[in-house]
């Protein structure tokens, strides 16, 4: 009788253990190329350079990263540019920003941080 009472509490569903909530999300993310190279090959949005400006990296840029990453990974690949913008800003719920060279999003590739490093050292 308590799991038919915890059944009616949670409107008469039965609630996701948050085990199996993490697990799908787990295969989710490993199903989805975009979603991997986000999380292996990507900092979390709103990361920030020495002097604290937010980094952003081209769509150009951060799609060619892609494109070479899901190669080495998965194999050809068959995601076009416009795909890959529109899935990474769905994604993470960003906004590219248009600058006068092009769009940009608020993604720092994990390869800039090593850049950013090195040039700080050699001031």
């Amino acid at each position: 009788m308590r799991g038919l009472a915890r059944y009616f509490e949670h409107g008469q569903k039965i609630p996701t253990p948050l085990s199996m909530q993490r697990a799908v999300e787990e295969y989710r993310v490993d199903d989805d190329p975009m979603r991997r190279f986000l999380r292996d090959q990507c900092q979390e949005q709103g990361a920030r350079d020495a002097g604290g400006k937010i980094i952003e990296t081209s769509i150009k840029d951060l799609y060619e990263r892609f494109e070479k990453w899901h190669e080495d990974e998965i194999g050809t690949c068959y995601i076009k540019r416009a795909a890959f913008s529109k899935g990474v800003q769905e994604t993470r719920g960003i906004n590219a920003v248009r600058k006068k060279d092009g769009y940009y999003l608020p993604v720092a590739v994990n390869e800039q941080e090593v850049k950013l490093e090195i040039a700080e050292a050699g001031n």
